[in-house]
């Protein structure tokens, strides 16, 4: 079974620079001319109004009828096609801000929490920014990244080389659905993400480089929750305190150049936690305000450059070097615990273990399997007692559920409080700190472990089953009725 690929690889790209300018449907209809735009056709505004509009079958119609005549035609059409194939027949949502687009069955489930994230989020932003960016809000949801390339028109195997789970392009946002990952993603957290990019790309058209867009997203990722700003996930923690700690840190010249194709999957998801934390060495410089004053400036200076040196005195090179030196004064203190990243696959992760204790893992696996829970438990025990007091992530997961299936909420519990695991270290981990906490009577926990694994797994019945429980004893009516729903809705 392959592992998940985390929501925090996220991919912004620009459309193809030879025809950057047709896609601005803002300055289209602020009067640029077709020329202004990008074409000498005044029809092919047109077809981009709609196109943007998610109008895409009148899009494909109207460039249809302009074949020959069309200088946008090259570029477009067989997006336009492919997004036409792939839209026909999806279902649709609507919220205040908000318009989905996914496949009826099962992806329904993920709507209560995708449309809650990006309503947060779409507010929170509104007030950080002191914008209000156009509405509503598109957001697709595919299954494959076939479907994923065909809405996006980037090449399915780079998106899944990069492990790209969403992108904002062509003026919405499109997602993969969990349903595509074994183990799913922050989808909610993913939603909140691209949203930050399409109010950048918004208010800034082209303006802002993929580096900016990037670190301001990673900073702003986690707003919704009520977080607080360039907070860093744990696998983000500890990927961001191994570089620093074995100086692997991605080099400026990198960060400002293409931080997308050119990397792996590692040094993508370290070049974001890198951004996210320097952004967050921004605001505790510079204020809270500093990134909205970024981008007003880098509006009226036509450069994010010129920017930096107005707000804040310094240029980007030197203000990296401050954050640089300032992690290095305080010892950055992070956690350094090995995280099952999106790219690893279970076997290649046991390679990694000394051979006896994968052959307890595997053993314990065999008679969990085989309903013999006691036997499952005594074996992870001998792997534990391998692995020195480093705990893995997987194991740490096997030997919590065991332990929960076999009524054991003490012992679950001791191993909760005696770990230096996180649960985001394993996404699945989620689930069962969320069940030890309900079956030790701390409801609210429990509460805020299960929203948090559905909002990477909305299709786990049990999950929903205990957080339904949950907001029972909370007194949470409507919670307990949505989740009895979501339930249900799984069978």
């Amino acid at each position: 079974m392959h592992l998940a690929f985390l929501a925090f690889v996220f991919v912004f790209l620009a459309p193809d620079e030879a025809h950057a300018k047709s896609f601005s449907v803002a300055r289209a209809r602020s009067g640029f001319s077709s020329r202004e735009a990008g074409s000498s056709n005044p029809s092919d505004l047109s077809v981009l109004e709609l196109f943007y509009n998610g109008k895409y079958a009148e899009a494909l119609r109207l460039l249809n009828s302009l074949r020959g005549k069309s200088e946008i035609e090259k570029g477009l059409r067989k997006v336009i096609e492919a997004t036409v194939a792939e839209t026909s027949g999806m279902a649709s949502y609507s919220t205040q801000k908000f318009s989905f687009l996914y496949e009826a069955g099962l992806d329904e489930l993920m709507l209560p929490y995708l449309s809650d994230a990006g309503e947060k989020q779409f507010s929170f932003l509104q007030t950080f920014f002191a914008y209000d960016a156009p509405t509503p809000v598109r957001v697709e949801i595919v299954q494959t990244y076939q479907g994923f390339s065909a809405l996006t028109g980037i090449d399915a195997n780079l998106l899944k080389k990069v492990g790209a789970t969403g992108m904002c392009r062509f003026g919405k946002i499109v997602i993969l659905s969990p349903s595509a990952l074994p183990v799913g993603y922050p989808y909610a957290d993913t939603v909140a993400h691209e949203l930050v990019h399409y109010f950048l790309l918004s208010m800034a058209f082209d303006l802002l480089p993929r580096w900016f867009h990037e670190g301001v997203a990673t900073y702003l990722e986690s707003a919704w929750r009520g977080e607080a700003r360039g907070k860093l996930s744990p696998p983000m923690e500890s990927l961001l305190h191994e570089a620093f700690t074995l100086s692997r840190l991605i080099s400026p010249e990198r960060i400002k150049g293409d931080i997308i194709e050119a990397q792996n999957p590692r040094d993508a998801l370290l070049t974001y936690a890198q951004l996210g934390a320097f952004f967050a060495f921004l605001e505790r410089k510079f204020g809270e305000r500093v990134v909205p004053r970024l981008v007003e400036t880098a509006l009226s200076k036509d450069s994010i450059e010129q920017a930096f040196v107005q707000v804040t005195s310094f240029s980007w090179r030197n203000l990296w070097g401050m954050f640089g030196k300032e992690m290095a004064s305080v010892a950055f203190q992070g956690r350094h615990v090995r995280t099952m990243m999106w790219f690893d696959e279970p076997d290649t992760v046991l390679k990694g273990l000394k051979e006896d204790m994968v052959r307890e893992i595997k053993l314990g696996d065999m008679f969990y399997e085989a309903k013999n829970i006691p036997l499952a438990i005594e074996h992870y025990m001998k792997a534990k007692a391998l692995s020195e007091g480093n705990d893995h992530p997987a194991l740490v997961y096997r030997l919590l559920r065991a332990w929960l299936d076999a009524g054991e909420t003490r012992k679950a519990m001791e191993l909760l409080g005696s770990t230096a695991v996180s649960p985001e270290d394993f996404l699945p981990l989620l689930r069962e700190w969320g069940r030890a906490m309900f079956y030790s009577q701390r409801f609210e926990e429990a509460k805020t472990y299960l929203l948090h694994f559905l909002r990477t797994n909305p299709y786990d019945k049990i999950a929903h089953e205990i957080l339904a429980e949950a907001y029972a004893r909370l007194g949470d009516k409507d919670g307990q009725e949505l989740e009895t729903k979501l339930s249900l809705m799984c069978e």
